[in-house]
């Protein structure tokens, strides 16, 4: 989960090893080698790794309905795609693989888009690395 760059990540814990009746927080230093951010831990669930992040620009952002009648702000698929290709996240290559083929699916495709972002977020060379490997 992304928050503001310059939230203030201790305002999810109160102390190191803060728990409450449902979750467990750690600094993300302690837990995973090094990186940033804050580990969400919920009993039965996977954990949420919490980051601070540069805003997202408008232009990378859609607004859906919700089916409720509530916009909802995701990000574009193009920036979706970019984002799973990033050496950030651990990601799985079977992921990577079903999204890039859905993508590649649509009728709203925009391959210029896609490479202009993925650009941008620095994964062109892996991007170009996976269509390549699943001829798309």
């Amino acid at each position: 989960m992304s928050l503001p760059r310059n939230y203030k990540m201790t305002q999810l814990y109160t102390t190191k090893d803060s728990t409450t009746n449902y979750r467990t927080v750690y600094p993300a230093s302690e837990w995973n080698s090094g990186k940033k951010g804050v580990f969400i831990i919920y009993r039965e669930n996977d954990p949420i790794r919490v980051v601070g992040n540069r805003p997202i620009p408008e232009t990378q952002i859609r607004k859906i309905d919700s089916g409720y009648g509530n916009l909802i702000r995701v990000t574009s698929m193009e920036r979706a795609i970019a984002d799973i290709l990033s050496t950030r996240w651990e990601v799985e290559d079977e992921i990577k693989e079903v999204a890039l083929r859905r993508y590649f699916e649509q009728e709203s495709l925009n391959r210029n888009r896609l490479r202009r972002i993925a650009n941008q977020q620095k994964v062109l060379k892996e991007l170009d690395e996976w269509l390549l490997k699943l001829k798309l």
